[in-house]
């Protein structure tokens, strides 16, 4: 993390280096133009003076306005980028939002892939019998679980509750099977202890794999069934299951 905080610093000032000197520049040459336009004179002592006071005034006015400038919107760039990130995470998990999780699902792209709905649970019965406020630490921590098992460049989102959504961009149904199996394992695994006594966490989830581009919604319909089978199937599980995109229809030969 602190490289990765270096670095980013690094590149601000190499930015703000760069717009200091192209601003200085430019206000070299406005200054230039306008001691040419407004104090005309001839011979060369003239024209060194106009040069030394245009370069005097571009360097003492322009460089430091410039530089201020420059800081400012990279604070004010930095702080809608802030805002934005903000914006789109959950509060209480830091999972991206639902709309924001199902728009980067459609702006993916991709024609391969897999896509988990998970639910934990009997939570009901959690906040039924210690409260919401033990409830919401129970959810950020499945939140933390499920981040912590995916992999880089898979997608987490809160789709609302104790539902979350787990998009896999690429991945086989093997590649699916051990995200799955790998998040439920590490949910099974955590040590909740409400009001001081020990309390289960498990998880089901629906998966659905796709070979064709497809949308969220229909992706979501479809892993949202399959979740029904798992808590019928008893919960503290993963059913998985295809979506085949129907062929095309051979051209007509009339």
């Amino acid at each position: 993390m602190e490289r990765r905080t270096t670095k980013f610093q690094s590149r601000r000032w190499h930015r703000l280096a760069i717009r200091t000197v192209l601003g200085t520049a430019v206000c070299l040459v406005i200054s230039l133009c306008l001691h040419y336009v407004l104090l005309p004179g001839d011979g060369v002592d003239q024209f060194r003076q106009s040069m030394v006071s245009a370069v005097v005034l571009a360097l003492v006015i322009g460089t430091p306005l410039v530089f201020l400038l420059g800081l400012k919107a990279d604070e004010l760039a930095a702080i809608r980028q802030q805002y934005a990130q903000a914006i789109a995470r959950d509060s209480l998990t830091s999972c991206l939002n639902g709309p924001t999780f199902s728009a980067l699902v459609n702006a993916h792209g991709q024609s391969k892939g897999a896509l988990l709905v998970i639910d934990a649970d009997h939570f009901k019965e959690v906040n039924a019998k210690f409260g919401h406020s033990l409830g919401d630490q129970a959810i950020r921590t499945i939140a933390e679980t499920i981040q912590a098992s995916v992999r880089n460049g898979d997608l987490v989102g809160r789709l609302g509750g104790q539902k979350f959504g787990v998009f896999l961009p690429g991945a086989s149904r093997k590649n699916a099977e051990d995200v799955g199996e790998r998040i439920r394992l590490a949910v099974s695994r955590i040590y909740y202890e409400p009001a001081g006594s020990r309390w289960p966490l498990t998880i089901s989830a629906g998966a659905v794999l796709f070979e064709d581009e497809i949308e969220f919604d229909e992706l979501f319909r479809a892993a949202d069934q399959t979740l029904d089978k798992a808590k019928s199937g008893g919960r503290n599980r993963i059913e998985y299951e295809q979506i085949y995109t129907p062929p095309s229809a051979p051209p007509s030969l009339h």
